[in-house]
C-alpha cells in the first residue's frame, strides 16, 4: 500500500542523516538513537503542521523569505518542545550559530524527504 510506511532503504537513509548530525553535534546527548529519531520526527511533524509553515513556506516562490520563515517556525517548535526534551533545548540555545544552521538543515532535509517522516 502506497504511503503505508517507510522502506528499509528509507529507514537506513534516515539513520544515516541522523548519525551524520549526531557525530558532529550530539556526542553528549543522553538518549538512544531510537529516542533521537522519535524526538526529531516529532519536531519535523510539528513544523509540517504549523500554520505558518502551511501559509508562509509551502509554495512560497520567494526562497529567502520561505527559509527565514522556516527558521522562525523551527525555533518556535524547539522552544515548545523544551518541556519534553530540555537537553535538546539547551543544546539548541547555547550552541553557536553553526549548530542552529545544521539543525535547521537536518529538519529541512527530513521535511523535504516525506517518506522518511510519517505524520502520526
Amino acid at each position: 500500500m502506497a504511503g503505508a510506511g517507510t522502506s528499509d532503504d528509507e529507514k537506513e537513509e534516515l539513520e544515516v542523516i541522523l548519525q551524520e548530525f549526531n557525530d558532529k553535534w550530539f556526542k553528549g546527548w543522553d538518549t538512544t538513537p531510537e529516542e533521537q529519531k522519535v524526538k526529531l520526527t516529532a519536531i519535523v511533524n510539528a513544523v509540517k503542521q504549523d500554520n505558518d509553515y502551511l501559509t508562509l513556506i509551502v509554495g512560497n516562490p520567494d526562497k529567502q523569505a520561505a527559509e527565514e520563515a522556516l527558521n522562525k517556525v523551527i525555533d518556535r517548535i524547539v522552544r515548545r518542545q523544551r518541556e519534553k526534551d530540555m537537553s535538546l533545548y539547551k543544546e539548541y540555545m547555547k550552541k553557536d550559530e553553526d549548530f542552529k544552521i545544521n539543525f535547521r538543515s537536518l529538519v529541512t532535509r527530513m521535511i523535504e524527504t516525506p517518506s522518511l517522516v510519517k505524520i502520526k
